[in-house]
Parts: C-alpha cells; sequence; structure tokens
C-alpha cells in the first residue's frame, strides 16, 4: 500500500509499504524519513494511507462512529444529496447546507482526535 508521512521538514507522499495501514508503526516509518532527511532533527507529526476518503478519515478518528446520531444524519444526508432528482433547487440547497454543517463539526472533531494522538493538543478549525 502507498502511504503519505507528514513531518516537520515536509511531507514525505507515496511511499510503498509492504503492511497493513493498521499494523504501522513509528519503527516501520522512520527508514523512510531517515531517508529523506537524513538524522536531522524534526517530528513526524503522522501517517495516512495515499488516498483516503473524508468519511474514512472520519470513521478512523472518531470513536463509536456506528452508534452516532449525528453520523447518522451526516450518511442519510449524504445518500439523500446523492440523487439529484429526488429533491428541488431550493430544498437541495438547505439540505447541502445541513450536511456541510454536520460534515465540519465531523471533520473538526476527527481532525482533533488525530492530532492529539501524535501529541498536538491545540488544533481549532
Amino acid at each position: 500500500m502507498k502511504i503519505n508521512i507528514g513531518t516537520s521538514l515536509g511531507n514525505i507522499v507515496g511511499v510503498e509499504i509492504d503492511k497493513k495501514f493498521e499494523e504501522l508503526t513509528y519503527d516501520d516509518i522512520r527508514p523512510f524519513v531517515i531517508e529523506r532527511f537524513g538524522n536531522k532533527k524534526l517530528s513526524v507529526y503522522g501517517w495516512a494511507p495515499h488516498v483516503i476518503s473524508l468519511q474514512k478519515f472520519m470513521e478512523m478518528n472518531i470513536p463509536d462512529w456506528d452508534s452516532r446520531s449525528d453520523v447518522k444524519q451526516y450518511i442519510s444526508l449524504k445518500e439523500c444529496l446523492a440523487d439529484e432528482d429526488k429533491y428541488d433547487r431550493v430544498e437541495a440547497a438547505d439540505l447541502f447546507h445541513d450536511f456541510l454543517v454536520i460534515k465540519d463539526r465531523l471533520f473538526d472533531e476527527a481532525m482533533g482526535a488525530f492530532l492529539s494522538k501524535r501529541g498536538h493538543h491545540e488544533y481549532h478549525m
């Protein structure tokens, strides 16, 4: 699989690694960081799959994803909006606004959790 690695000196994009993402540790990532930046002092912020959907990112970083009512509302609105013949333009605009509000709130929570796991505690969207 391909992953991206974020560091304080820049990102390393498209690293090919022969391990499942869930099993990766810093020890797996370190050789790629050293190859790119040498032994310079830096911080590794984290790593992520090379291509990841926003929803997958949120699922990975929000506890109890499947049981939350706001998540159910997000998924329901997403599915409803996918059918463009279902609503008139005004109603669709209102639904899209509601969808964006929920999505932004969920993304903010997911990003906060993602960064907190990596030692950053000051994220605010």
